[in-house]
């Protein structure tokens, strides 16, 4: 919440408690609030899992029979495309039917990832890759943007983006827990997606056939780790579509049946 209040007392100085209170209808419509509520519960995950488990009792269509929170290692090159966020709600443990899995766009092709390749590959000067020009151009409007408070930022906060690169180079892929070890205040700063960092891995969606769709959380990450070539990234299931798990239920009724056991949601099955 620190980051929250020190954000506020910034756009509170710089223009006004009438802006203040719009950032704040903005924050409460389309932010993480509900996760920063959630974050100051004592015993945040187990809170969670508790009501996860309740909402199957009652409406066991809704909820996965899964561990909500499990991280799973994928080759990053195995996830391909994204999802809108805004298409379904990003909750643990969901199970969604429609076409929303189908609403599907490539991930190598968001602005994010080709000036991460234009940096790391060709060389291009960060100040010079679009999502830096997007961001700074947002800033000088006097509009919020993650990471940044001034333009004068925006330097230190692609910094952090090249000693990721490095670490994983030279280091491997680490877990948000590994990293709290390591180092809890700068890994909890940078927790803006998730009640805890502990649950702020790459957060993915299952399609109806088995699709890993990133959905939410961790596309910097990602798109780095595709760019370092690492084997491996930690992800957790967000949601799943209702006919990915109908087949993980005929899989516990019938373990011998002939489906593909290698994908990683069936693999505990």
């Amino acid at each position: 919440m620190k980051h929250l209040l020190k954000r506020s007392i910034s756009i509170y100085r710089d223009k006004g408690p009438i802006e203040l209170l719009r950032a704040a209808r903005r924050f409460v419509e389309h932010g993480s609030l509900r996760d920063e509520l959630l974050g100051l519960l004592p015993a945040t995950e187990r809170v969670l899992r508790f009501w996860i488990r309740c909402g199957r009792m009652i409406y066991p269509t809704r909820f996965t029979d899964a561990d909500p929170f499990k991280i799973l290692w994928i080759d990053p090159d195995n996830i391909t495309q994204d999802i809108p966020s805004t298409r379904v709600p990003m909750r643990f443990g969901k199970v969604y039917d429609g076409d929303w899995d189908l609403d599907r766009s490539s991930f190598v092709e968001r602005r994010v990832y080709k000036s991460f390749e234009s940096h790391f590959i060709d060389g291009t000067p960060w100040s010079e890759t679009e999502y830096y020009r997007r961001k700074r151009e947002r800033l000088r409007k006097g509009k919020s943007t993650r990471g940044c408070t001034t333009v004068e930022d925006l330097d230190d906060y692609f910094a952090g983006f090249d000693d990721l690169y490095h670490s994983m180079k030279n280091e491997g892929y680490k877990t948000q827990r590994e990293l709290m070890k390591e180092s809890p205040t700068k890994t909890a700063k940078k927790n803006l997606d998730a009640p805890t960092p502990g649950l702020n891995e790459i957060g993915i969606c299952i399609g109806r056939d088995g699709e890993l769709l990133r959905g939410y959380r961790g596309q910097h990450r990602l798109a780095i780790a595709k760019i370092a070539d690492v084997d491996a990234v930690a992800v957790q299931v967000l949601v799943r579509h209702r006919r990915w798990q109908q087949l993980r239920a005929r899989m516990r009724k019938n373990p011998s049946s002939s489906v593909d056991r290698e994908h990683p949601d069936l693999e505990a099955l």
